[in-house]
C-alpha cells in the first residue's frame, strides 16, 4: 500500500466551506413541497420524516448571498432520493430527490456555482442503504433468495423466521452494504464516478467512512481521481484517521480533534490552558503536513449542537473560537446559520441544531457575528499562507491572554478579564489590525477587553 501522504489538490487548502442542509436552507419552489410540509419556521422539527421544503431552487436563489458572505466552497448534505429529510438513507444514488428538484436543476446549480468560483462537495453514505431502496425491498420480498441478498450482511435464518441483518447504528431502516461483493461494489463506484464526471462535482464527503472496508476506498479513490484528478476526497472519521491517510484512500478528514480542543476549552471549560494547547498541538501533528493543510475544520455541523447554544449565548467566546478556527491550518467551514448565531442544541428526537434558516426574521440574525465571520473569510482567502501548518504559541503574555503566530500573523484572544499586552512581548515592526484594516499605535501596550480578539499582521520595518 502507499506510504506517502495523498496527492491533494491545492485548491482544497484555499477553500472556506459553507455546509448546507438542503431541507432547511431555502424554499425556492413550493410546487415541490410534499403535501404535509411544515411551515418554514415550524417548531415541530422533531423527526427525520418531516420536511420544511428547502430545495435546489432555493440554493440557487441564495448564491448571491453566499458570494457576498465570501465563501468559495459549498458542501451539501445528501441530496439523493431518500425517505428522510437528512437523506443518509439512500434510495437512489443516481437521482436527486424530487423534493429538491431534478438532476438537471442540480447540474445548473453546479454550473452557476462554478461561474462564481465556488467548488461543490457532495455527501454520500456508502456504508448502508435506506430500507426503501429497491435492492432492500427485493430482499424483504425474497429473503435469502433475492438477487441482492449478497449485497447485504444477512444472518442465517430458517424459513418463516424474521430476517436478521447487520445495520448502521442498530437502525433497522439502514441495512449495511457488503462492499466486498463485486456487483454491489461496482454499483457504488459507478455512482461515485457519475457525480464527479457527469455532474462535474469537485469533491466527495464520505459518511461513517471508518465502517467501510479499505479495499473499497482504494477502488473509490482510483475511480474518482481518474474521473477528475484534482478532486478532493474527505472522510468522516471522528478519531485519529492515519490508517486512511497514507495516499491510497482519503485526501483528508473532518477535523473533530480540533473541534474538541476548541470547544472543550473556549466554550465548555473542560480543558485548562495547558491541556488546550496540548490538544491543539496534537491535532496539528497527527497527520502528514499536506493532510493537515487540507483538513476540514468545523465548530458545528448537522451532527452537533450549535456552538452558540453550547456557549450559552456568549458571543465573545464564539468569536474567539471562530478566529482560532480560521487561524489554524486546514479548510474552515461554516454550517448554515452559524453566521447568524443560531443556537439550537442537539437532543434526542429534537433537531434544534437543524432549524430552518431565518431569512425573514431579522431578529434571529446576529449581524455583528455575520460581519465578523465575513471579515475572517476575506482575511483567510486573501492570505494563502494561513493554510500552512507551522504555528507558534507566544509566551510571556498576561495570564488572561493566549496568542499564536505564524507567517507574519498573530492571533491574540482574551477569554479572561480586561488586560494589557506589552508591546515588547510582540515582534518588532508595524502592527496592523487585520480585521479592521488599521495600524496600531507604536510603543503603546495593546488594550484587550474581556472576550476580545486581535488579529495582527506584522510588517517588519
Amino acid at each position: 500500500h502507499a506510504s506517502e501522504a495523498p496527492d491533494i489538490p491545492e485548491w482544497a487548502r484555499q477553500t472556506v466551506w459553507y455546509q448546507i442542509f438542503p431541507d432547511r436552507f431555502c424554499n425556492g419552489d413550493p410546487s415541490l413541497d410534499p403535501p404535509d410540509v411544515l411551515p418554514w419556521h415550524s417548531e415541530e422539527i422533531h423527526s427525520s420524516y418531516v420536511y420544511t421544503g428547502g430545495d435546489i431552487a432555493g440554493i440557487r436563489q441564495k448564491l448571491d448571498y453566499l458570494e457576498t458572505l465570501g465563501v468559495n466552497g459549498l458542501y451539501f448534505c445528501p441530496m439523493f432520493t431518500a425517505a428522510t429529510n437528512h437523506r443518509y438513507d439512500t434510495v437512489d444514488y443516481f437521482t436527486i430527490d424530487p423534493k429538491l428538484g431534478t438532476n438537471e436543476d442540480f447540474r445548473q446549480l453546479v454550473q452557476e456555482a462554478h461561474e462564481r468560483g465556488m467548488k461543490i462537495m457532495v455527501d454520500a453514505v456508502f456504508n448502508h442503504l435506506g430500507d426503501q431502496s429497491p435492492q432492500w425491498q427485493d430482499v424483504l420480498k425474497h429473503g435469502h433468495q433475492s438477487r441482492y441478498a449478497d449485497w447485504f450482511h444477512l444472518h442465517p435464518s430458517k424459513p418463516g423466521e424474521p430476517l436478521r441483518y447487520e445495520t448502521f447504528g442498530c437502525v433497522p431502516e439502514m441495512p449495511k452494504l457488503n462492499t466486498a461483493h463485486p456487483e454491489c461494489r461496482q454499483f457504488l463506484l459507478d455512482a461515485a464516478r457519475f457525480w464527479i464526471e457527469d455532474m462535474d462535482c469537485d469533491a466527495w464527503r464520505l459518511d461513517v467512512a471508518n465502517e467501510v472496508d479499505a479495499t473499497f476506498w482504494r477502488d473509490f479513490r482510483r475511480v474518482v481521481k481518474t474521473a477528475k484528478p484534482d478532486s478532493y476526497i474527505l472522510g468522516e472519521i471522528w478519531h485519529n484517521a492515519m490508517p486512511w491517510l497514507r495516499g491510497d484512500q482519503f485526501d483528508s478528514v473532518m477535523n473533530y480533534p480540533l473541534y474538541d480542543a476548541i470547544v472543550d476549552h473556549l466554550i465548555l471549560g473542560r480543558l485548562d490552558r495547558e491541556q488546550f494547547v496540548a490538544a491543539i498541538n496534537q491535532s496539528l501533528i497527527a497527520y502528514p503536513r499536506p493532510v493537515s493543510e487540507a483538513a476540514f475544520n468545523l465548530l458545528e455541523s448537522h451532527d452537533t449542537s450549535r456552538i452558540m447554544g453550547l456557549a450559552g449565548g456568549d458571543e465573545a467566546r464564539v468569536r474567539m473560537a471562530y478566529a482560532l478556527l480560521f487561524f489554524c491550518p486546514g479548510s474552515p467551514c461554516i454550517f448554515q446559520g452559524g453566521e447568524f448565531g443560531l443556537d439550537g442544541l442537539k437532543a434526542h428526537m429534537i433537531e434544534w441544531h437543524r432549524e430552518a434558516m431565518p431569512w425573514e426574521r431579522p431578529e434571529r440574525q446576529n449581524r455583528t457575528l455575520y460581519r465578523f465571520l465575513q471579515q475572517l473569510i476575506r482575511l483567510r482567502l486573501s492570505s494563502p499562507e494561513l493554510s500552512e501548518v507551522p504555528m507558534c504559541w507566544l509566551d510571556g503574555l498576561p495570564d488572561e491572554v493566549f496568542a499564536v503566530s505564524k507567517a507574519g500573523h498573530i492571533l491574540l484572544c482574551n477569554p479572561g478579564s480586561r488586560t494589557q499586552v506589552p508591546r515588547k512581548r510582540l515582534p518588532k515592526g508595524r502592527l496592523l489590525d487585520a480585521l479592521n484594516q488599521s495600524e496600531l499605535p507604536s510603543g503603546k501596550p495593546l488594550k484587550m477587553k474581556a472576550g476580545s480578539v486581535l488579529w495582527l499582521k506584522v510588517q517588519i520595518t
